[in-house]
């Protein structure tokens, strides 16, 4: 594993030494260019003190909005807590997604992995590795 340090210098983490890293911006994009099957994407942002952050309500929203599907229909499949919470699913066209924000020291990561549907579990124990590994500095 290699530790990545971001741009923002907001968070680090670790990835495998075979992973790969494109920065644009605000997005980082991991994956494995040779082997992979998916993307994770962290785009990170400073959230003002004054704002009253609600993980919960903030990734269904995002969920919502980008598969547009109901908010009312993502909420409940909102797992975690007020520092990390997570959503999964796959749409119509085969397409797995994975939504992740992480929120500390008023930083916030947005996180997104997706892959065929049926390559799902392919990256599972290496993206649960990466996402174990994160720390919002």
């Amino acid at each position: 594993m290699k530790k990545y340090l971001s741009p923002s210098r907001f968070y680090e983490l670790s990835v495998p030494d075979d992973w790969d890293y494109l920065e644009e911006d605000n997005l980082v994009s991991f994956y494995n260019q040779n082997n992979g099957v998916g993307s994770l994407q962290i785009s990170s942002y400073r959230i003002s003190e004054e704002y009253k952050m609600n993980l919960k309500q903030e990734l269904a929203e995002f969920v919502a909005e980008r598969l547009s599907v109901n908010f009312n229909g993502v909420l409940p499949k909102i797992e975690g807590n007020s520092n990390f919470t997570s959503f999964k699913g796959s749409l119509e066209d085969g397409t797995y997604w994975e939504y992740y924000m992480l929120f500390n020291n008023q930083k916030l990561l947005l996180l997104t992995y997706n892959c065929n549907l049926n390559d799902s579990h392919t990256e599972e124990e290496t993206l649960d590795s990466i996402l174990k590994s994160i720390k919002i500095l």
